[in-house]
């Protein structure tokens, strides 16, 4: 698994973050994923900078080329829809 902080990819974050705190992952193989980045880095760019938001904008290009992509997995039971699946009526 490639980060895009170089600190991350040696281990270190498992020092740098607490283990009862929420991480979120997202692939690039995810194809929503590329578009939920992007639109953290124009939050970045817009509260801390263009210079602290060209490394994402530069991830987000890696994850957009990315050659293997499909939807996102959904919990099971759930269609990709939102909705659970119905109920068969007992006979």
């Amino acid at each position: 698994m490639l980060h895009g902080r170089s600190d991350y990819n040696s281990g270190e974050a498992q020092k740098k973050i607490p283990e009862d705190e929420p991480v979120f992952l997202l692939r690039a193989k995810d194809q929503l994923a590329a578009g939920a980045v992007k639109q953290y880095a124009k939050a970045v760019e817009i509260h801390l900078g263009a210079e602290a938001a060209a490394p994402i904008f530069a991830w987000v290009k890696r994850m957009d080329e990315w050659p293997d992509k499909k939807m996102p997995d959904v919990p099971e039971g759930v269609t990709q829809g939102g909705e659970k699946p119905k109920e068969k009526a007992p006979e």
